[in-house]
């Protein structure tokens, strides 16, 4: 979600005394309730450090990638790769400010963005395609200057969920590789409660209860019934015993079905 765009086209709503269109209304029904502090701050520090190209908080073996990295520099067939590239390309014309030139994203389950589809009509797709395919050879993200930038064992946080990401060269040790407890903390920090069978049947009970108390609780009050009276209306109507104190009927009236 663009939401530097959402508040801008907001904001052009407001200034200008425009009605909110229907669409505008739906989609503001849908935006998710703003994440907690520690989330943020949990989800900030990992983005800081994650630009940086550090993983150490979340994972053990470093030392398991410094060492290929170093051996893929050393590689003569690699290095014999990247030259016919560069002497087919003029690949300075596609680095960024930081000299980095990187290879188009993979989605998700290998969905592909607009503009995958082979186009080998022009200078620059004819490029982006041979990039592409050096990357996925040596398992890259992009080039910066002269060194390549191997992918890595990695913890990253989506709008999503977390997603671990092990790259196909990787001879992964569960036990060993990644800080689990870390990896937990930081999913955890999303508000994730805890969950299981036993816990799932009686969250699905508590929720159906609310909201069968709910719908009384609107008859009660659309019957005139107020205070004691409705409590005693509504625990009545769910079939509880009359000693059923009033407590149990507001606790479900907090809960959002």
């Amino acid at each position: 979600m663009d939401f530097a765009g959402l508040a801008s086209h907001l904001l052009n709503v407001v200034e200008n005394y425009k009605r909110t269109d229907a669409e505008t209304v739906a989609l503001l029904s849908f935006i998710a309730e703003h994440p907690s502090t520690s989330e943020q701050c949990a989800v900030r520090d990992l983005e800081h450090q994650v630009q940086a190209g550090n993983y150490t908080s979340l994972v053990t073996a470093q030392p398991k990638f410094a060492n290929k990295q170093e051996m893929l520099f050393e590689n003569a067939a690699f290095q014999t790769d990247w030259q016919r590239l560069k002497a087919e390309f003029d690949v300075n014309k596609w680095r960024d400010r930081k000299g980095i030139i990187r290879r188009r994203m993979a989605q998700e389950r290998s969905f592909r963005p607009e503009g995958w589809s082979f186009r080998w009509r022009t200078r620059e797709q004819r490029f982006r395609i041979v990039f592409d395919a050096f990357c996925h050879k040596w398992v890259l993200y992009g080039m910066e200057g002269e060194r390549p930038l191997l992918q890595m064992l990695s913890v990253n946080v989506t709008p999503f969920g977390t997603m671990i990401f092990v790259p196909r060269y990787w001879s992964f040790d569960a036990g060993r590789d990644m800080k689990w407890g870390a990896v937990a903390k930081l999913h955890r920090a999303r508000d994730v409660h805890r969950q299981g069978e036993k816990l799932g049947q009686n969250q699905r009970e508590r929720l159906r209860d609310a909201t069968r108390v709910q719908k009384f609780w609107r008859e009660a009050k659309q019957s005139g019934r107020k205070g004691a009276s409705a409590y005693d209306w509504v625990i009545k109507k769910m079939g509880w015993p009359s000693t059923t104190d009033a407590s149990k009927v507001k606790r479900l009236l907090q809960e959002n079905p």
